[in-house]
């Protein structure tokens, strides 16, 4: 969806050549923006020297800032429909598209992919369907910054890419999965005590971690199809984190060094056969991890008759979360169970891990789950 009609009327009457042309016009003039900065900066340290070089500085940043304003946005403007918006309508079904907007802090705060700081951007938020699964998807930037004095100092947790999908299994409480070298991690926001769970194959084990609520759902949820395609997707990118939490997947894949539906970076002219190539890298990352929720929906009887089975143990545990995107996010925690009042069983964050919520007959939450791994 774009919010300026005219530079679209002109993208359009310009055609590709056109269009290409004018990113290239762009990204010129952008690049002597930068070296003009990246001068003054320069001429900045060498006024210990000799106060002239104080005036060729600030020269250098003017003539810098005039060479960049506007231009940025215009470039992305152009890119995002000749390279983005179009390449998304022929693969998906009922998109939307927002280059200039993402995911809020409260809904990513509730993916529990990463910790949260105190800056946030989000942007190229996309929302369609695929093989009939729903799902949204935006580039999202968390930081850290500090300040004291003369210093400060920024640590970046999540720079790279946050998708959540429509997921078949809506009895799943938590499974978090992180590569090892996953830093900054998010904590499960059930209010239940996760443990991590060793999985069947070593490799695997040596790249990820997994932790859950429930260790058979991790079991259950974790197929070799599924590992296979996780490790398949760690090749590509830096370090990947999974949450299954109640019908719903979230994934975090970071790349800081590649930005996901915008120009190849270090590229001195735009080329429209490479630039349409790697936002279709781009779009087919998001159907690989699709064919995962696909593999969930056809897996076989049997198995889904273990899960009911499975499902019938837990009847007296039902955790719902709601997430709203594009505003607000909140996160609703019920926990049904007999002879509890809801008021009772809302644990706080001051809460220790082990004070769980109890039935009539003492039993707790926590042994409830236990059950179902009994033979």
């Amino acid at each position: 969806m774009w919010q300026n009609s005219e530079i679209n009327t002109d993208v359009r009457a310009m055609g590709i050549a056109g269009s290409v042309d004018e990113l290239n016009m762009l990204k010129s003039r952008q690049n002597v923006g930068i070296c003009s900065i990246g001068i003054a900066v320069i001429l900045m340290v060498l006024t210990a020297i000799s106060p002239i070089f104080l005036l060729f500085s600030i020269a250098f940043i003017v003539f810098g800032i005039i060479k960049l304003r506007g231009t940025n946005r215009s470039f992305k403007l152009i890119y995002k429909q000749l390279f983005v918006e179009e390449p998304l309508r022929r693969n998906f079904s009922n998109v939307i598209y927002h280059w200039d907007k993402g995911f809020t802090s409260d809904a990513v705060s509730q993916f529990g992919l990463c910790c949260m700081g105190n800056r946030f951007h989000s942007e190229d938020y996309i929302c369609a369907g695929y093989n009939g699964v729903n799902f949204e998807l935006s580039q999202v930037k968390v930081q850290y910054h500090t300040s004291s004095g003369k210093s400060s100092h920024t640590v970046t947790y999540f720079d790279g890419r946050m998708m959540v999908v429509d997921f078949p299994e809506k009895m799943v409480l938590s499974v978090q999965i992180f590569s090892d070298n996953f830093a900054y991690r998010g904590r499960q926001l059930t209010g239940l005590r996760d443990e991590k769970v060793e999985m069947e194959s070593v490799n695997f084990n040596k790249h990820f971690d997994v932790r859950a609520v429930n260790p058979h759902d991790a079991f259950y949820l974790l197929t070799p199809q599924f590992m296979e395609r996780l490790e398949l997707l760690l090749k590509k990118y830096h370090s990947i984190a999974v949450h299954v939490s109640n019908g719903k997947m979230f994934i975090g894949m970071k790349e800081p060094y590649n930005d996901a539906f915008d120009a190849k970076r270090g590229v001195k002219s735009i080329s429209y056969p490479d630039e349409m190539a790697k936002v279709q890298g781009d779009i087919d990352d998001i159907k690989a991890i699709i064919s995962i929720v696909k593999d969930m929906q056809n897996r076989p009887g049997p198995v889904k008759n273990d899960r009911m089975q499975l499902d019938q143990s837990l009847k007296n545990v039902n955790l719902q979360n709601t997430f709203m995107f594009g505003g607000a996010a909140m996160m609703q925690r019920n926990v049904m169970r007999q002879n509890v009042m809801p008021q009772d069983i809302v644990r706080q964050n001051t809460m220790p891990p082990d004070a769980l919520p109890q039935q009539g007959d003492g039993t707790t939450v926590k042994d409830l789950l236990k059950q179902q791994m009994q033979p």
